[in-house]
């Protein structure tokens, strides 16, 4: 029996073999850890329950009120309610009252409610924006309601 001292052909297919198995298991871990990647959240559809709002006669300081109380529902892009989410109210000089800015947090219906708004409004018809955020999902300002004088 003779001896191959250079062991080039009867070592290469053992560590082949061992590269090959090296290489599934590599594979296999990346593989899981992509498996536990979530989807990205977004907000996907942001709603109000009035389409208009009619608003007051102008107090001393030219600021409309309100008339109606009003909601703005807020769902992900499955359609799902959205919880803790800031809505803003912006446009028109839009506060509190106090001069003071217009914000309410969505329950876990996805709602946020407002009750008394003002804005200046010198046309019969102006637009107030509803911008909404929550970490993690983003922010959409794409909703706008109709104010009437």
């Amino acid at each position: 029996m003779r001896r191959n001292r250079s062991g080039g052909i009867e070592g290469l297919p053992l560590q082949l073999m061992i590269l090959i198995v090296i290489a599934t298991l590599g594979t296999s871990v990346v593989v899981g850890w992509m498996n536990d990647i979530e989807m990205p959240k977004s907000i996907g559809d942001v709603t109000v329950d009035n389409d208009s709002i009619p608003l007051g006669s102008p107090d001393s300081n030219g600021n409309r009120a309100t008339k109606e109380r009003f909601s703005v529902y807020v769902t992900d892009q499955d359609g799902n309610p959205i919880e803790g989410a800031t809505v803003v109210i912006t446009g028109l000089g839009a506060n509190d009252g106090r001069g003071g800015t217009v914000y309410s947090t969505t329950d876990a219906n996805g709602k946020a409610m407002f009750g008394s708004i003002y804005v200046k409004l010198n046309s019969p018809v102006g637009h107030i924006g509803v911008n909404v955020s929550k970490a993690g999902y983003g922010e959409d300002g794409s909703c706008r309601i109709a104010v009437i004088a």
